[in-house]
């Protein structure tokens, strides 16, 4: 799932989850400059602080700290999402 704006992803799971509006300037107009906080984070991947805190203590989704608040980078949340496997469905002996 490539996002060639910050249209696309606000409007199919951003807005839609209650998380605040991104705001654009002129300098940020790429998710991949934005920071989310951890519940925004939680909000767009759909699942708990503690399945989150999984991710990144596993490095498998980088976090970065700006003083004592931790922080999730908008590439970094793509590039998590873009890697997530395809799910098969239930394969059944028929």
């Amino acid at each position: 799932m490539a996002v060639s704006s910050i249209q696309e992803i606000p409007k199919r799971a951003y807005e839609n989850l209650g998380a605040p509006e991104i705001e654009k300037t002129r300098h940020n107009t790429d998710m991949t400059y934005q920071l989310f906080s951890i519940e925004d984070a939680c909000k767009i991947l759909t699942v708990g602080r503690t399945t989150l805190y999984k991710f990144i203590n596993r490095k498998e989704l980088p976090a970065v700290k700006l003083g004592s608040k931790t922080s999730i980078r908008g590439s970094d949340l793509m590039n998590f999402i873009d890697l997530l496997p395809q799910y098969e469905g239930k394969k059944y002996g028929f």
